[in-house]
């Protein structure tokens, strides 16, 4: 479904929510634009021995408004090698 931007504290990201869920913390994360739209936004979470990357990506839906958007999430995991 369409709708506007939300502001950086209303901001939810299915991925990252069930991961954080499942016991990963965020260990770092970014904010900025993307070629194809106005926004993108990625966080890196760990757990154990596997890392993945959150990123939710907005597309601009109207060519004379920049106040419609879509979006969509990818997810990305993969096992590192133990630090100890």
């Amino acid at each position: 479904m369409p709708f506007g931007l939300p502001d950086d504290k209303d901001e939810k990201i299915l991925f990252a929510q069930i991961l954080k869920h499942r016991g990963f913390e965020v260990k770092s994360w970014g904010r900025g634009n993307h070629e194809k739209g106005p926004r993108i936004i990625t966080l890196i979470l760990e757990k154990d021995d596997c890392k993945c990357k959150v990123s939710k990506k907005y597309y601009s839906l109207a060519k004379s408004t920049d106040s419609v958007y879509t979006y969509s999430e990818n997810l990305e995991c993969k096992k590192v090698k133990s630090q100890r």
